[in-house]
């Protein structure tokens, strides 16, 4: 019988010893995981962790990981395996095993979760989506030029989670990605297309705005070396117990058991400064119900549903011109029944 409260604890446990670079124990978890018949939580957690505990410190991973869950399922379909019978294929073991190793070995940070939700609260705090439509896309665009990386984001979230115009945010991104980081961040955006996760998001935006002195990829020359070495019985560790668990939640365990044991990472690649922000927004944002990223999304709308209601939704009213100004952006919209169509459109170069 599936046990819900061991799979969950076992996720904890699985996510917390690849922040810890154990690699061993990330892949005796993953494991037993799938002995439970339940591989694709495995790849799930894999790409979570991706951007989550890696992010920026080896944006390839993410990539990495997303090709390991394609080739995992395209492997099922092709010989129609069940899922839960995957752990019986060597082949199938072995795919899970290198996309465990990888995370495992890979440099960590934690920037893009707290980058995240710091700009979640500030949005909270500050934002009554009193300005035109056209106003925040000159603001982000902007922000894009000056590689402002929290005044970027913040357009970007305004923009994309409240307002629809996600398509003009990604082409926007794309537009300004000549500036650096090219290749990575198209792949996030892809990402993001694909999947609509919010640190995606999160972490095209971040690598526009900052330059990565660093190499990326390493893991890729050394998962070899770990296949061959035997597996050994992990036990589950004490932090896996946190306030996302039952057992967690039982022992009274709040953000700061989070921070200050089960959210640590090493082999971090360089100095998170948007820890103690986040930190302090998820702790601010907890004292009103709203700790979690969900939540204070559906409160900030809450809070500002009319004025959010009254903005003419930007997606699919950015059209592309034959001369030479290059968008139009359709700012209001009259209709009258049984009459004409009027339209107000403001022209950008």
């Amino acid at each position: 019988m599936f046990n819900r409260n061991r799979h969950y604890v076992l996720l904890s446990a699985f996510q917390k010893s690849i922040r810890w670079c154990e690699v061993n124990d990330s892949r005796y978890f993953a494991r037993q995981i799938m002995d439970m018949g339940m591989p694709g939580s495995v790849f799930n957690r894999l790409i979570l962790i991706a951007a989550e505990d890696v992010g920026l410190a080896d944006p390839s991973l993410i990539v990495y990981e997303r090709q390991c869950s394609d080739r995992f399922e395209n492997f099922i379909k092709r010989y129609k395996i069940k899922k839960r019978e995957a752990v019986r294929f060597p082949t199938l073991c072995e795919l899970v095993d290198q996309a465990v190793i990888a995370a495992a070995i890979s440099y960590k940070s934690r920037l893009l979760p707290q980058i995240s939700f710091a700009t979640l609260f500030d949005i909270y705090q500050k934002e009554d989506f009193s300005k035109a439509l056209s106003e925040y896309l000159n603001g982000f665009e902007m922000a894009l030029k000056n590689r402002d990386e929290k005044q970027t984001l913040y357009y970007a979230y305004v923009l994309r989670i409240f307002l629809n115009a996600k398509d003009q945010v990604l082409r926007m991104i794309q537009k300004h990605s000549g500036m650096g980081n090219g290749t990575l961040i198209h792949q996030w955006i892809g990402e993001y297309r694909r999947y609509n996760e919010l640190l995606a998001l999160a972490g095209s935006v971040v690598l526009l705005c900052r330059a990565l002195n660093h190499s990326h990829g390493e893991y890729n020359d050394r998962i070899s070396q770990y296949l061959s070495v035997p597996v050994t019985k992990a036990k589950i560790p004490d932090r896996a117990y946190d306030k996302h668990t039952s057992a967690g939640k039982g022992m009274d365990r709040g953000f700061d058991h989070f921070f200050d044991e089960t959210a640590t990472v090493k082999n971090e690649r360089f100095p998170n400064d948007w820890e103690q922000p986040g930190r302090s927004a998820y702790k601010n944002a907890d004292q009103e119900g709203l700790g979690k990223t969900a939540k204070i999304i559906m409160a900030i709308k809450k809070k500002n549903m009319e004025n959010i209601k009254n903005h003419i939704y930007a997606d699919g009213f950015i059209i592309q011109l034959p001369f030479d100004f290059k968008e139009a952006v359709l700012t209001q919209a009259r209709t009258r029944p049984n009459g004409p169509y009027a339209f107000i459109v403001e022209f950008k170069d």
